[in-house]
């Protein structure tokens, strides 16, 4: 098994949805979803948002956050 690790690339946005949905069914979400509440968060740091690939294919994902900057509204 020839796995490897990097840091998030908008070229795997559809490889990844479709194994978000294939592995997460009941919490799949659409590109607006991962463009909105994700990829535009001001908080988000593609360093911590890690791709698996397995001979290439897309096998898993981490999605870490680390706040930077937090809003005061409740």
């Amino acid at each position: 098994m020839n796995l490897s690790i990097t840091p998030y690339a908008d070229t795997a946005r559809e490889e990844l949805l479709t194994l978000w949905s294939d592995a997460l069914p009941f919490d799949a979400i659409t590109l607006d979803t991962l463009e909105t509440r994700v990829l535009l968060d001001e908080n988000f740091d593609p360093e911590t948002f890690l791709l698996a690939r397995s001979n290439g294919q897309l096998v898993g994902f981490v999605l870490g956050i680390h706040a930077t900057w937090c809003s005061t509204k409740r």
